[in-house]
């Protein structure tokens, strides 16, 4: 192992530790400031590569993390778990919790510390039948859309949410399309082709194919003290960009869009009645339900993909760049929970 030649960056004080490459999480792991974003999706970058591209055990330590936000999480969750249903023999991948009481306390209550333990696909699928807040569904069939959505569902009636409430309603409408989504459009066959193309994404196919094909990750939870409703969920297939590139690319009427920066093209394809497939009609009512429920005070939208950045809230539209790349998108939406009339809404 230490003659091995893999990247052990200092930032991350990464080195070669009993028989494994250890790696320490940044102090705080957040993508909503370009401050964190960078190092926070760097830090989760190095552990899949380590795993996927090096193919050598990893020793994950946030021993040392004081700090998390709620999208940060997920991508903790999809990339460990990721790594962790990846690979033969579980004992490859440690996980190493922080000795922070108060950040500890918040990984054990909200689910993710049970999310991150050690194991396989076996200890994701068991998430579902507890009903975690941190889940991942593919299109297996114990795995599938409807056995997450009621896990979900599940959870949201535990921690007290009223589905009978205007707003409740939307937020489930909204979730649904979000999940069916990545089912429809998140691996399209076209996405499927291109990555057998490259040696490089053979090993990632293999991955999707061997652990449940249309893998995605979702984290919920009703946030009672703050009155809100939330919902991220992540999947590394195609990305909303890269999508909307590949449509203009087959359309010689929109080849001139191909230079514009990546959160252009994310804000036209959020656009309403444009869909990651660049169809219109094609998404149009998840569309309607999720500019609906931006309109809400202290609700809002967050979509990533590429370098684009896209939030939508009752101020309105602000697209930006992000200082990294994603995979895939990464969709975050908040919504305002406060039991009110019907003649309020």
């Amino acid at each position: 192992m230490s003659n091995l030649s893999v990247p052990l960056p200092k930032a991350f004080d990464a080195k070669v530790k009993d028989g494994k490459v250890y790696v320490e999480s940044p102090k705080v792991m957040c993508v909503y400031s370009a401050e964190s974003a960078y190092m926070t999706y760097e830090f989760l970058s190095l552990i899949e590569s380590y795993v996927f591209d090096y193919n050598v055990g990893v020793t994950i330590s946030f021993e040392n993390l004081e700090y998390f936000s709620a999208a940060a999480s997920l991508l903790i969750f999809a990339t460990v778990s990721k790594c962790q249903i990846g690979v033969k023999d579980h004992s490859k991948i440690e996980v190493l919790f922080p000795k922070n009481d108060a950040v500890l306390k918040l990984m054990a209550s909200s689910g993710l510390k049970l999310a991150l333990k050690q194991g396989g696909i076996a200890k994701v699928r068991k998430l579902i039948d507890s009903n975690n807040q941190y889940l991942s569904g593919s299109e297996v069939s114990i795995e599938n859309y409807q056995k997450v959505l009621t896990a979900t569902l599940l959870n949201l009636d535990k921690h007290g949410v009223n589905f009978s409430n205007t707003k409740s309603q939307i937020f489930v409408k909204g979730m649904q399309e979000a999940i069916l989504n990545v089912k429809y459009h998140a691996y399209n066959d076209e996405f499927i082709r291109d990555f057998l193309l490259t040696k490089q994404v053979k090993s990632k196919f293999s991955f999707h194919e061997e652990t449940g094909r249309g893998r995605w990750w979702q984290c919920c939870w009703h946030d009672v003290s703050n009155n809100k409703l939330i919902f991220i969920i992540y999947d590394d297939g195609e990305g909303i960009v890269n999508s909307i590139k590949r449509y203009y690319r087959n359309s010689p009427e929109h080849s001139d869009k191909l230079n514009l920066p990546d959160s252009t093209l994310l804000g036209n394809a959020m656009k309403l009645g444009v869909s990651r497939t660049g169809i219109k009609e094609r998404g149009k009512g998840s569309a309607d339900i999720i500019n609906t429920a931006c309109t809400f005070p202290s609700s809002h939208l967050i979509v990533m993909s590429g370098l684009g950045h896209y939030r939508h809230d009752s101020a309105g539209i602000n697209t930006t760049q992000l200082p990294f790349e994603i995979k895939g998108t990464l969709v975050q939406w908040v919504i305002n929970y406060v039991e009110e009339n019907q003649d309020d809404i």
